[in-house]
């Protein structure tokens, strides 16, 4: 690396990309000519890669991947499921746990309901 103490970064920047310092490196801005047989070599490697890649697109099975997306679907839709019931059960197992806390059982819970919230004198 060339010695040139810079004073800020822009420098630096402007130094590390600048021609003297390429070329101290070895670097040079001129583009060899390339032989005819290389140049037809490396059309041919980019050939086989298109080839690959389009070789894997045709076998890929559309159908199996919609079976697969359908499954996923309802597997998470059964876990929504199984969830909401599993919170449901929880709900009734604490109301009924509230209950059964409060020292009242059905049967006198039963006896102290209302028959309704209206007063005697709204009956009229």
């Amino acid at each position: 690396m060339a010695e040139n103490p810079s004073g800020d970064t822009m420098a630096y920047l402007a130094h590390i990309s600048g021609r003297s310092h390429l070329r101290r490196l070895g670097h040079t801005a001129s583009v060899g000519r390339s032989p005819v047989d290389q140049v037809r070599a490396h059309i041919e490697r980019l050939r086989a890669q298109r080839d690959d890649k389009s070789r894997g697109a045709a076998t890929y099975d559309f159908e199996a991947r919609l079976r697969q997306i359908a499954e996923e679907q309802d597997k998470a839709k059964l876990a929504r499921r199984e969830a909401k019931r599993a919170e449901k059960e929880a709900t009734q197992k604490t109301r009924q746990e509230e209950l059964n806390e409060g020292g009242l059982d059905q049967d006198a819970m039963a006896m102290v309901r209302f028959a309704s919230f209206e007063s005697a004198g709204m009956k009229r």
